[in-house]
């Protein structure tokens, strides 16, 4: 479904364009002309005679044509839509398409199935829109309500189905109904009206001019505005469904047979004035209902289940563990990396004082962790004493030293690996192998893999090795990865990116800072694990449990992610949960005591993404995930950098 949406919404913006291009506003109604033209090759259905988009978009002798007419079914869809000239749909009249062309005689009729047959072939018209044009009146249903049923889709009826067994009376509209209630009813705009202060801030905003009966206007209209950016367009709809009784529907449907009747009464002619008429709230009353509406989410999720493990023995299953925690969400990425060591030349005393197990010379190595272990770790003190004592090797005494670098480095297979990699490459001898066959292709990625199926490569001259897969330097940081794998000594051999960040806490140190805390997924499971809180408010209780542990990998592991023990819990935040920002403590208080919500719905907004010194926040009414240009004028969403700037809005 998501995948069709983008598809849409990229063809609409390639016909947007294309209407701008003949100095025509784009707008909804003409994107889905310049679709129906699209869909039929720029050709009237009926008669196959040539259609310019020029004139079948202005309305110049060639209209929108209904397939089955609404008098037989109120579906007004781009389904049921198709370009026709207007002597054809003149002549069509109430008539199915189907039913339209039969009466034309065998040679056109024939001619317009072929014409049905390829479009649908060619991927230019749907099922569903085929099978309109192959539909005769007979095989539309009698009953108006069953064929709006139909339309619905499955999880309408099924809920249908469900409710019904709980309650008495349960009835289904359609999105077609609804549309047009909504419309009738003056609530189609009430969205875009209460963003439109917001948007106009940001300079989103566009005038267009429109014409209505003969008279030339403009108005300040959002840009590529779509009620589907508000989260308040479900209650909306809600509303318009909570009005609508099913006899709406039933006499929506005759009223529009009727309405080209000439004898009928100009009240029930108009189908726009007799939906205004029925029963519904007034525009006022529904903008103030909802300016009240907040949005919230579920914040967080929770980390793990209490769970059992069992065992088959005997063909019987048999639980040998209880008080398993297992978790809720993967805690770690699925690529496993390695760490491997290579030179990173000379360095100073103090780094290898810093790194002692980074220094490759083994002798120099046992020195430096024997002084240091005599001046109980303290780096400055074995400094001091070198510099009166200096190392010596060979008689001369040792100023730099050379030590190791640790990379973690990661397995991918060779066909993987694309010109702009060869850098990353770790073995030179293989990465001067690959280079050469890059350089035989042009240096073109699929030449490459190409080459490859027909002449493998190998790294001996007598091709008995195959190169296969390649390590490449991954740039990622020891720190930053969890280690999953180990060898029979226990040592970790294998590490894995961390899963998304749980939460984020702040902490007030001794000297007023306040720092962070960026806590994983991972990190969270680990702290469970020793009953410890997912999320630290006193970490002197914390760092007291943590000495009192036993030497390990896990509490180590642990410690790295804890705050400091002298500093205070502030607050934290997790995924959707919800923020007020921008507010003062008088502000906050008065709205409260009020009870103003639209005031605090003003500065409302939902924790969206989370990681190191960058806290995004969105507006809460609003959907979209990406971040526009002006998004950040208009307050749709904060994207803060700093533990300071987040305490600067009073959160």
């Amino acid at each position: 479904m998501f995948r069709n949406i983008s598809k849409r919404e990229r063809e609409n913006n390639v016909l947007s364009a294309e209407i701008a291009d003949l100095n025509i506003l784009p707008t909804r109604r003409r994107i889905q002309k310049m679709r129906m033209l699209r869909e039929t090759g720029s050709i009237c259905i009926y008669c196959g005679k040539t259609v310019t988009p020029y004139r079948f978009i202005e309305g110049h002798g060639y209209e929108i044509e209904h397939i089955i007419p609404r008098s037989r079914l109120f579906d007004d869809s781009l389904t049921n839509k198709v370009c026709a000239c207007r002597e054809c749909n003149a002549a069509k009249g109430a008539q199915t398409a189907f039913d339209f062309m039969k009466s034309k005689g065998s040679h056109e009729f024939n001619s317009y199935l072929r014409r049905i047959e390829d479009l649908y072939k060619d991927n230019k018209i749907s099922r569903d829109k085929r099978d309109r044009l192959l539909m005769s009146a007979s095989e539309i249903p009698d009953d108006f309500i069953e064929r709006d049923l139909r339309l619905t889709q499955y999880i309408t009826t099924k809920s249908l189905e469900i409710l019904s067994g709980a309650i008495r009376n349960v009835y289904a509209s359609s999105g077609i109904v609804t549309d047009f209630f909504r419309h009738a009813w003056g609530y189609d705009t009430i969205l875009h009206d209460l963003n439109l202060p917001r948007y106009e801030a940001g300079d989103l905003t566009e005038k267009v001019e429109y014409e209505t009966h003969g008279q030339k206007h403009s108005a300040t209209r959002i840009r590529n505005w779509s009620k589907r950016k508000d989260h308040r367009h479900h209650a909306l709809d809600a509303l318009v469904i909570a009005l609508t009784r099913q006899g709406y529907i039933q006499r929506l449907n005759s009223l529009n047979a009727d309405s080209g009747n000439s004898d009928k009464s100009s009240k029930w002619r108009s189908l726009d004035k007799w939906a205004s008429e029925r029963p519904h709230f007034e525009r006022r009353n529904v903008i103030q209902a909802m300016e009240e509406i907040t949005i919230s989410f579920k914040p967080g999720k929770k980390l793990a289940t209490p769970g059992k493990r069992y065992i088959r023995r005997n063909g019987k299953r048999i639980c040998v563990q209880t008080g398993v925690s297992v978790p809720r969400a993967p805690l770690h990425k699925d690529t496993v990396y390695g760490s491997i060591r290579t030179d990173d030349g000379e360095k100073s005393l103090k780094f290898a004082l810093e790194n002692p197990g980074l220094v490759t010379d083994s002798l120099i190595r046992q020195q430096l962790e024997l002084l240091l272990g005599q001046n109980d770790g303290d780096i400055s003190k074995t400094l001091k004493f070198l510099k009166k004592n200096p190392l010596e090797v060979n008689g001369k005494p040792v100023e730099k030293i050379r030590c190791w670098r640790e990379e973690i480095v990661v397995k991918y297979p060779v066909e993987s690996i694309r010109f702009k990699d060869l850098c990353y490459v770790v073995d030179s001898h293989i990465r001067t192998i690959i280079e050469k066959r890059f350089q035989e292709v042009n240096n073109a990625d699929k030449e490459f893999v190409k080459s490859l199926a027909e002449r493998p490569l190998y790294s001996d001259n007598d091709c008995n090795h195959r190169i296969r897969t390649v390590r490449l330097f991954s740039g990622l940081q020891k720190s930053t990865l969890a280690g999953v794998r180990r060898d029979e000594n226990g040592r970790i051999i294998g590490y894995a990116q961390k899963r998304n960040n749980d939460h984020v806490a702040f902490y007030r140190t001794p000297d007023s800072k306040v720092v962070e805390s960026v806590v994983s997924f991972w990190d969270c499971i680990k702290r469970k694990k020793i009953k410890l809180s997912p999320i630290i408010k006193n970490p002197a209780d914390a760092w007291d449990r943590i000495i009192a542990l036993e030497e390990s990998d896990v509490a180590e592991e642990i410690a790295e992610t804890l705050p400091p023990a002298d500093s205070a819990f502030i607050m934290s935040l997790q995924r959707n949960e919800m923020v007020v920002l921008g507010m003062s403590d008088d502000q906050w208080n008065d709205a409260v005591a009020t009870k103003d919500i639209r005031a605090i719905n003003r500065h409302l907004y939902r924790v969206w993404k989370l990681s190191s010194k960058n806290y995004c926040f969105k507006y809460h009414t609003n959907t979209t995930a990406a971040t526009e240009d002006g998004d950040k004028e208009i307050r749709q969403h904060y994207i803060i950098t700093s533990p300071d700037s987040l305490f600067n809005l009073n959160p």
